[in-house]
């Protein structure tokens, strides 16, 4: 999940699908755009009604899945 400007470029979040601390949502050696664009993005995702992970900035799971945990 990421953000991608009117003008077709993905808007810079940093680190992507990278296993480390680097991924977490708060990582402290972003720099203040990644942060900003960061921010939006879960922001935006919040309000839409999913719930994000801090260990995986672009991970989030919709509020009251309804097949979380349910075997098919």
């Amino acid at each position: 999940m990421t953000i991608v400007a009117l003008d077709g470029e993905s808007m810079d979040m940093g680190a992507f699908d990278f296993f480390s601390d680097i991924s977490n949502s708060n990582y402290s050696r972003l720099t203040d755009e990644q942060k900003k664009n960061r921010k939006i993005l879960r922001d935006a995702m919040c309000e839409a009604g999913v719930d994000g992970i801090d260990s995986e900035w672009w991970h989030f799971t919709l509020k009251n899945e309804p097949y979380f945990g349910y075997a098919l």
